[in-house]
């Protein structure tokens, strides 16, 4: 009787049917459950809490470039300034290709 038992609860477990989470989704409920989502969240939420201003911020000096002038992108590098509309710029990098950007994030070299 104890045999039968034990396999139809074998059988129960193999043929559920919810299936249960992958071991990797798993992972990501618990660091949840623990109040996180992973290393990117938890730096975010330091640099949140310790009050630092990002180092991207736009700087709004969108009326001292004119076509032609040389500038400088911290991820795209050196580029030309092909055409200016307001405070957008359009510009030719050496090595990403034509990027329309906003004035604040280039500067002149």
């Amino acid at each position: 009787c104890g045999k039968q038992q034990r396999q139809q609860r074998q059988w129960q477990q193999r043929h559920r049917s919810v299936a249960r989470p992958t071991r990797s989704r798993r992972r990501r409920i618990g660091d949840a459950r623990r109040g996180g989502y992973g290393p990117g969240w938890r730096r975010m939420a330091a640099r949140q809490e310790a009050g630092s201003e990002p180092s991207f911020t736009a700087q709004g000096n969108a009326g001292g470039f004119a076509s032609g002038d040389r500038v400088f992108h911290q991820k795209f590098g050196m580029g030309n300034v092909v055409h200016v509309d307001g405070d957008k710029l359009e510009i030719a990098f050496d090595r990403a290709g034509h990027k329309k950007v906003v004035a604040g994030f280039v500067s002149k070299p």
